[in-house]
């Protein structure tokens, strides 16, 4: 609750929140720890709170209100403590607490919540799940295509109860299903490979992207890098999957996944073909200055297509790959002792990681482009290992 709220609120929160703590004592042998386990405490504050802010620690209208209230606690008709259990958002309606968990408690019933409105930052909600994440969690297999969720039971509170997922295995085509959750309700929040901020949603398809469908080979790896804010696609809301990749857009999505450091402000790019008035200057720099990218005689060629060489080499450095010396692959269009070592050491490297699979004639093709779909899946296995 924010400082800046009036004194009475503040004393209220002040009373809940010290109830919560002595129950959360009584049940954890009388420890406390300041995370999200019990309370989170960050210390005095040092800076002015804000509405979208909430996790501000010290204040002196907070210790106001404590000081007000020394030694109140909430009891219920029985003079127990309440457990105070508490939301950053309720999204407009409380649930029963039998409709969350298993028992019934008095006095944790659903009650509407006009006061939590869209304003608040966690009032609405939206994550997006990859077909195989979900598949994983819910059949314990990627091999199942799902292609459906159903919500069938919901609370007088709009709660999701009960939810029917259906699937098809790719090869077989035999059907699975399943009804969810396995335990109480407030399982649901974790039944999908993801953690939901609450029980109260919906449920829907999105193709992010109009030419990537969830039946599209590299579906999920795209979402996966989707999710994590990798990739974006193209202002006409396309991937274009099978267009090349360019070195700049390689760089792109390895900054966005690592958010690499700055170099210091004297290191300047050593490229030639690059200048300081480009957009991504800076970009390369970064590249640059972690050893990710170092460009050839000179060069970086951020417009040029990525190679599948320069791909073993940007996710080796990138991920800090490594393997034993010795473990070597044999490919039929690579001279082992005619060609770069260095790159081959990296191409060997991603093959010993699973991060790429050989041809059935068992050519690398290190001089072949690589497009965007193939990238996708690449990196996807250097950050996933369950995606090998």
């Amino acid at each position: 609750m924010p400082a800046s709220w009036n004194l009475e609120a503040l004393k209220a929160q002040a009373i809940a929140a010290r109830t919560y703590a002595h129950v959360q004592v009584n049940s954890n042998s009388g420890t406390l720890v300041d995370t999200v386990a019990n309370q989170v405490y960050k210390g005095k504050a040092t800076r002015a709170h804000s509405a979208v802010n909430w996790q501000a620690s010290e204040h002196s209208r907070s210790d106001d209100a404590i000081k007000q209230t020394v030694g109140q606690v909430a009891l219920d008709n029985n003079n127990n403590l309440i457990n105070a259990v508490f939301h950053a958002s309720s999204g407009g309606h409380t649930e029963n607490s039998e409709n969350v968990w298993t028992s019934s408690v008095s006095y944790l019933k659903a009650v509407n919540d006009p006061y939590d409105t869209a304003t608040s930052p966690f009032n609405n909600w939206q994550v997006i799940v990859p077909n195989a994440t979900i598949a994983q969690a819910v059949f314990g297999s990627r091999d199942i295509m799902v292609e459906d969720i159903q919500i069938k039971k919901r609370t007088s509170a709009d709660s999701v109860q009960e939810v029917k997922v259906t699937g098809k295995h790719k090869t077989s085509g035999k059907a699975h299903s399943v009804v969810l959750p396995s335990g109480n309700a407030d399982g649901l929040r974790s039944a999908f490979g993801v953690s939901l901020r609450s029980i109260k949603f919906d449920v829907e398809r999105n193709d992010i992207f109009t030419d990537v469908t969830n039946t599209f080979s590299g579906f999920e790896e795209i979402m996966f890098l989707y999710n994590r804010g990798v990739i974006t696609g193209y202002p006409d809301n396309s991937f274009r999957p099978n267009q090349t990749i360019t070195r700049v857009q390689t760089a792109r999505m390895l900054d966005r996944e690592l958010n690499l450091s700055a170099p210091p402000s004297s290191y300047n790019l050593k490229a030639t073909d690059i200048t300081k008035d480009q957009s991504y200057y800076d970009l390369f720099r970064k590249m640059e200055y972690h050893g990710i990218m170092t460009g050839s005689n000179g060069k970086m060629n951020p417009g040029g297509d990525l190679t599948r060489a320069q791909m073993a080499a940007v996710l080796t450095r990138a991920f800090n790959l490594t393997k034993p010396d010795s473990v070597t692959f044999t490919y039929a269009d690579i001279n082992r002792d005619t060609y770069n070592q260095s790159l081959l050491k990296e191409i060997d490297t991603i093959a010993y990681h699973g991060l790429t699979t050989e041809h059935g004639d068992r050519a690398f093709r290190p001089n072949q482009t690589t497009n965007r779909v193939q990238f996708s899946r690449f990196m996807t296995r250097a950050i996933d290992e369950s995606f090998r």
